[in-house]
């Protein structure tokens, strides 16, 4: 059996830290606007640093997401291979023929989404180096 910290290591990667980090961050700003506020210090730079701690807090999430929602669709994809794989040695040829037409199907289905959110993904890129040159991105 695997310790806690094993599992606990294992949770914790890269786009989790990153969304964790990031809503520190804003939560922070926030609160050092608070306690500027409260002193009667000058508050206007916590405009900016809010508004720009919040993006960054909001393309985390983003991020975070959207990986996830990817690996999601990766592991269902090695879910049917290996359905496929226990169906074979359970079923005749005929039954077996059909079931695999149907998760095949499924497949393409599943190809068709990554496909869709990995295109949708280089949309959003060239968009953004769109809006920063105010041309058509380098590609």
């Amino acid at each position: 059996m695997k310790s806690s910290r094993a599992l606990s290591r294992k949770n914790l990667n890269f786009s989790k830290i990153l969304a964790v980090f990031s809503d520190t961050l804003f939560a922070g700003t926030i609160l050092a606007g608070i306690v500027c506020a409260a002193m009667g210090a000058d508050t206007t730079m916590f405009a900016y640093a809010v508004t720009a701690a919040g993006t960054v807090a909001g393309i985390s999430h983003t991020f975070y997401y959207t990986k996830a929602k990817a690996e999601n669709l990766s592991k269902q994809r090695v879910r049917y291979v290996l359905m496929k794989l226990l169906l074979q040695d359970r079923l005749s040829g005929e039954d077996y023929t059909e079931i695999c037409a149907e998760i095949d199907s499924i497949d393409s289905a599943i190809w068709a989404k990554i496909d869709g959110m990995t295109q949708e993904a280089i949309d959003g890129e060239q968009s953004v180096q769109n809006d920063m040159t105010g041309g058509t991105p380098y590609v």
